[in-house]
């Protein structure tokens, strides 16, 4: 192992022996470094032979508890130390911050319990950040500290998906709850593992009266349909409406049940027009085939007493 002397040895203080003494009666003392540090280039069989030989040494080291304090308080980064690799040195760091954490929960003053950060092997640097995650509680003679609480995660998911079934984004559904983009991001991509009750409950409170009105989607999606049994495709209805192809393409296919007002007024304000020009693009017959094939009603099914009907039925077309 690696040994660290002074310069002087005349000079060397009580503090300095106090501190590096352990090293003097070190089960490792005349071992080669590469047994403990390993060489450049290492593979993964190799480096696990000797590191399991290295922790034989320390198992009998007498100062290993000494040697583990040491590592994990500077922290050093490579290496076998105290009978423990870099990764369970990294895992072991972090168990005695939880555990400092609680230690400290329970004391009056908190502050000073960071002075004894030298005793727990852990750095200044390290318990005060973890000091700044918690918020104060209210006033209560037995806790002085306590973790925000969490909120119902399954519900908010739920009615997000909701919302974004009848046409919302989630970064709209943050803006209108006032929370973060990084929280909704990560509703959205099914990362978030919790949630906090505050940020919930403004989830959980969001309305569809925040925004424009919505109908049921049927009549728009019969109308796109039928448009397109008849040839019409998305680039003319939307270049006639002026909705964007996307969100006709979302409506036509039935992913969305309900749709804005806007813009189930837009498809119908053209859809007598279109029929009553006929198809112009060249691909008008690929379109109706398609249509045809996917079983979609033509204009002939729905009259204009039905078709905005969500319990209508179409009417028999076949002659």
């Amino acid at each position: 192992m690696r040994h660290i002397r002074v310069a002087d040895p005349g000079t060397a203080t009580i503090a300095d022996v106090r501190r590096w003494g352990w090293q003097d009666t070190a089960a490792c003392r005349g071992e080669d470094l590469v047994l403990f540090f390993g060489p450049d280039g290492e593979r993964q069989p190799e480096r696990e032979i000797r590191e399991r030989k290295a922790k034989e040494i320390c198992a009998a080291c007498p100062v290993r508890t000494d040697c583990l304090d040491y590592a994990i308080s500077r922290p050093e980064k490579y290496g076998t130390w105290g009978g423990l690799n870099e990764d369970e040195r990294a895992s072991e760091r972090r168990r005695r911050m939880r555990r400092a954490n609680l230690h400290r929960g329970s004391r009056d003053d908190c502050p000073r319990n960071l002075l004894r950060c030298e005793e727990q092997g852990l750095p200044r640097r390290m318990l005060q950040k973890r000091r700044a995650r918690l918020r104060p509680a209210p006033a209560t003679p037995d806790r002085l500290w306590t973790v925000e609480p969490l909120g119902d995660l399954e519900a908010v998911t739920a009615h997000v998906a909701f919302l974004v079934d009848l046409g919302w984004t989630h970064s709209g559904i943050g803006v209108a709850a006032g929370v973060g983009e990084h929280t909704m991001r990560k509703i959205r991509n099914h990362q978030l593992r919790k949630v906090r009750a505050q940020d919930a409950d403004k989830i959980l409170g969001v309305r569809l009266s925040q925004r424009a009105g919505f109908v049921p989607a049927s009549g728009t999606v019969r109308r796109l349909r039928a448009l397109a049994v008849e040839g019409h495709g998305l680039i003319p209805i939307s270049a006639a409406s002026g909705v964007s192809q996307s969100a006709l393409g979302y409506l036509r296919s039935g992913a969305r049940t309900w749709a804005q007002v806007p813009v189930a007024d837009a498809v119908a304000g053209v859809y007598e027009r279109l029929l009553a020009e006929g198809p112009s693009s060249p691909r008008a017959r690929i379109v109706r085939a398609d249509a045809i094939a996917a079983g979609w009603e033509p204009p002939a099914a729905w009259s204009r007493f039905t078709i905005d009907d969500p319990g209508a039925n179409p009417m028999d077309t076949a002659a």
